[in-house]
């Protein structure tokens, strides 16, 4: 544990600590230089009022404060009026921020009418084009449900998108959130389908710079659970939340930014098989196409795990065209010894659509507070390429949060097996985590932590190093705020963030999220 702030005393050299500060700004920047790129952010999903509360996080890597535009499309439940809202902001240097999108709009938690909302967010400079950009959200007793959602946001639009799950009836309620940012209007078609065969389809026009949603539940579904295609005549943002009143009597959320496409491969870092707390997690793979095709999946137990040497696949599982079939990882996670923690690698003999789902009643602990749990849903549509040229090979993440009821896991897939730059086995990887600045004047506390990877999955506790690295007795909330950058010296590896919570004074709510990090692909 340390201080975050180091008052320097008066009688230290003024020219060496101006040198140290520069020579450690050159550093901070050209970390900055390797990070990915992106000056335009989309969120079609967001939810206000009525007991939502909305944030947007901001990290931004470089050594000066970074000025951005965020553009608020939204509609009030009391009218059908499409408004547009520009907040101006500015993010410290070397820091992470915490926009709330309640306050920007006036439509506190508490309101009993809210708004639905899209986002907007342009990074003004020119300078300042390694921000990364999430979108976590809450709510109170939602469709009987209190959780939450997270997404980091997208940087490219589309005219096609893909869902491998949209859970309907029984298995949940869901809507499809729909941004078009153009000028003109949007004519959007959804085709669901499951069992062979076009289940149903919807249409909506959506008018120019705003947000509309699909609502399957209202459609005659012969399945609890389809895949759908979504289709455009103008570029796009497509998102999918989700609402569960009971999963093995669990209860949860979780909200997915559709993939532009199907693929012949998958990976997913994190994945939860214990046999205890509920647990359940299952691969949902979808065949968008008029062709049958088939698909192996290839197990990585943690690393850590001392007895468990090799990988485990099950080979060709047969998609009919126009189905989905329902993966349970559980049950074929046969690893000897101890290892519920898995990551997974989808290889199809043509392209498919995968998610992952894990439903848990989490167990959470804190320095100096007693456990807790928390009925724990989420969904992750994973990631289909992984750069083999990019050194390093960076992931980035603008939310995270470490105090008291919540736990960030980071969970780190490495299925390459060359060498890594220094000639030895294995990844070296480097974890940078930045917290909220105090003022624009300021940067962000910084911590660095370093961990060779094997082949398999490695999960770090997160909560931990925010604990002893970055906060002291006493520190603001904003303290426990952190950004974080995830980067390799050689070879490809996939990251992913895990949040888990139920924090149980004010605003109770419980639930988990997990994004990959965005890499600029």
């Amino acid at each position: 544990m340390f201080n975050r702030r180091v008052i320097l005393c008066a009688s230290l050299a003024f020219i060496f600590v101006a040198s140290l500060l520069l020579a450690g700004f050159t550093v901070l920047k050209a970390q900055a230089d390797t990070l990915p790129s992106g000056t335009k952010w989309y969120f079609a999903e967001g939810r206000i009022g009525k007991g939502f509360r909305q944030y947007l996080t901001i990290a931004n890597p470089n050594s000066f404060p970074c000025s951005i535009q965020v553009e608020y499309l939204y509609t009030r439940d009391s009218d059908n009026q499409s408004n547009t809202k520009i907040i101006n902001l500015s993010v410290a240097a070397q820091s992470r921020t915490t926009e709330s999108v309640n306050a920007d709009l006036s439509i506190p938690d508490s309101m009993v009418l809210g708004a639905t909302d899209s986002i907007i967010a342009n990074v003004s400079q020119s300078n300042c084009k390694k921000l990364v950009f999430e979108r976590p959200m809450y709510f109170q007793n939602f469709n009987g449900v209190s959780s939450g959602t997270d997404v980091i946001g997208a940087t490219t639009l589309g005219t096609s998108f893909e869902l491998a799950d949209v859970p309907t009836g029984s298995a949940g309620k869901s809507w499809i959130t729909i941004l078009n940012p153009q000028s003109v209007s949007a004519n959007v078609t959804a085709t669901y389908y499951a069992n062979g065969q076009v289940q149903n389809t919807q249409t909506l026009l959506v008018p120019p710079l705003s947000r509309a949603t699909f609502q399957p539940g209202n459609l005659s579904l012969s399945n609890a659970h389809v895949g759908a295609t979504i289709t455009s005549d103008q570029s796009i943002l497509v998102e999918r939340p989700s609402y569960y009143p009971s999963i093995n009597g669990i209860s949860g959320a979780s909200d997915v930014i559709a993939v532009p496409a199907a693929s012949t491969t998958w990976y997913f870092p994190e994945g939860n098989t214990q046999n205890n707390y509920n647990t359940q997690e299952n691969l949902f793979l979808a065949n968008p196409s008029g062709t049958d095709t088939k698909v192996n999946i290839t197990l990585f137990p943690e690393t850590n795990a001392s007895s468990i040497i090799t990988s485990q696949s099950v080979s060709n599982i047969s998609i009919p065209a126009y189905s989905q079939v329902i993966w349970n990882v559980n049950a074929n996670n046969t690893f000897t010894g101890h290892t519920s923690n898995v990551g997974i690698k989808v290889d199809g003999s043509s392209s498919v659509v995968v998610e992952r789902e894990i439903a848990q009643i989490y167990q959470g602990i804190n320095q100096n507070t007693t456990n807790w749990q928390a009925n724990s849903v989420s969904d992750s549509m994973g990631v289909t390429t992984v750069s083999t040229t990019e050194k390093p090979l960076t992931y980035s993440f603008a939310e995270g949060y470490g105090a008291s009821g919540y736990n960030e896991w980071l969970s780190l897939l490495n299925t390459d097996t060359a060498l890594n730059k220094d000639g030895t086995g294995g990844e070296n990887i480097s974890i940078t985590l930045t917290n909220t600045a105090s003022s624009l004047n300021e940067i962000g506390n910084t911590y660095t932590y370093a961990k060779n990877i094997g082949i398999g999955r490695t999960s770090i506790n997160i909560t931990e190093l925010i604990e002893q690295h970055m906060v002291s007795v006493g520190d603001a909330k904003s303290a426990y705020e952190v950004a974080m950058t995830v980067s390799s010296d050689g070879g490809s590896f996939i990251a992913e963030r895990t949040m888990e919570y139920h924090p149980t004074n004010g605003y109770v709510v419980q639930g988990s999220n997990t994004v990959i990090g965005y890499t600029g692909q």
